[in-house]
This record gives C-alpha cells, sequence and structure tokens, in this order.
C-alpha cells in the first residue's frame, strides 16, 4: 500500500458526504480517471467496502474534524444492517445501488448525499423536490462511484443546511455530528 493514495488533496469532505464521494472527488481533482479505475490501480476492490476507503483516505493529512465527518456519514456494513451517522438500517432501508438525486443539490455544489441512498427520502430534504433518476447511472445491483461533471473550484463549498437539520426535516432521531 502507497504512503498516500492521492497527490492532492486540495478538495475537503462536505456534510451528508460518504467515503465514496469524497473519494471519487478526490480522483476527479487528481487526474481524469474513473474512480472504480484508480481504485483498482491503488489495491481497492471496485466493489468497495466502506471500511477500507476510510482507512486509505485517512492517510491523508487531513484534519481529525473531517475524519469524524466522514466516519459519520459513511455507510459501514455490519451483521446484515448498515451503520450510518449513530444509526442501524436495515439492508432494506439503506441501498447501495438507489440511484437518484436532487437536481438543485447537484446544481448548487455537486457532490453525492447519502440521504439519497436511503429509501425513507423521497424527496429532497433540503429544496423538497423529488428525487430523480441520475442521468449517467449504469445498470447496476451494487456500489457505485459518484461522478459529477464538474469539479468543485473552492477548497470548502458553501452548504445551505447543515448535517443535522436534513434529518430532523424528516423527522429522524439523531445525535448532532461532532
Amino acid at each position: 500500500m502507497s504512503a498516500r493514495p492521492f497527490t492532492f488533496w486540495r478538495v475537503l469532505p462536505l456534510p451528508g458526504e460518504p467515503a465514496s464521494s469524497y473519494f471519487s472527488r478526490l480522483v476527479m481533482d487528481e487526474c481524469s480517471y474513473l474512480p472504480e479505475n484508480y481504485a483498482s490501480e491503488i489495491g481497492i476492490n471496485r466493489i468497495f467496502r466502506s471500511d477500507e476507503l476510510l482507512e486509505r483516505i485517512f492517510l491523508l493529512p487531513i484534519s481529525e474534524e473531517y475524519k469524524e465527518r466522514l466516519r459519520w456519514w459513511t455507510p459501514v456494513e455490519a451483521k446484515g444492517s448498515v451503520r450510518l451517522a449513530g444509526q442501524i438500517f436495515a439492508r432494506g432501508q439503506f441501498r447501495w445501488a438507489r440511484n437518484l438525486q436532487c437536481r438543485e443539490c447537484v446544481a448548487e455544489t455537486p457532490y453525492h448525499r447519502v440521504w439519497w441512498q436511503l429509501e425513507c427520502f423521497r424527496t429532497c430534504p433540503v429544496h423538497h423536490c423529488v428525487l430523480e433518476p441520475l442521468a449517467y447511472a449504469r445498470t447496476t445491483s451494487g456500489r457505485r462511484w459518484p461522478r459529477f461533471d464538474r469539479v468543485l473550484q473552492e477548497r470548502v463549498a458553501h452548504v445551505e443546511s447543515g448535517a443535522v437539520h436534513i434529518w430532523e426535516s424528516n423527522r429522524r432521531r439523531i445525535s448532532p455530528m461532532p
């Protein structure tokens, strides 16, 4: 395993962003590879495990605050369920291959929000519009590497809604992110 999986780490993890999305944005900032090809070249399985992605990303010199944000918003499978944001979800409640997004969220700040993968979300908790099928979605029954047509230009994008407020709008009990 190399000392660091990336030469650059100019982009930082954003609220609601899982490790797979952050990894994809790092790849887009680094080179013109597809995230799954880049992952394969540095020894990460194309059908990734979240804990493995976190381990590799944590080799980067990013702050503990950003590492904690990634831990909080990255779904991790354990004992037939998915642990996410301090809660446990049954497999039927969290779908790795759910290919929906909010067009307005992506237009504002192009990154994947993990709540788009939860079955309980049919509308965007920020914009209150219906989640739409991804334009680039390939047929898949498993995990995918989120990709968008542009990389964020600023180091830390302004995100309108805080992580906790999104969950509260859908009456989900959650403790605040550290």
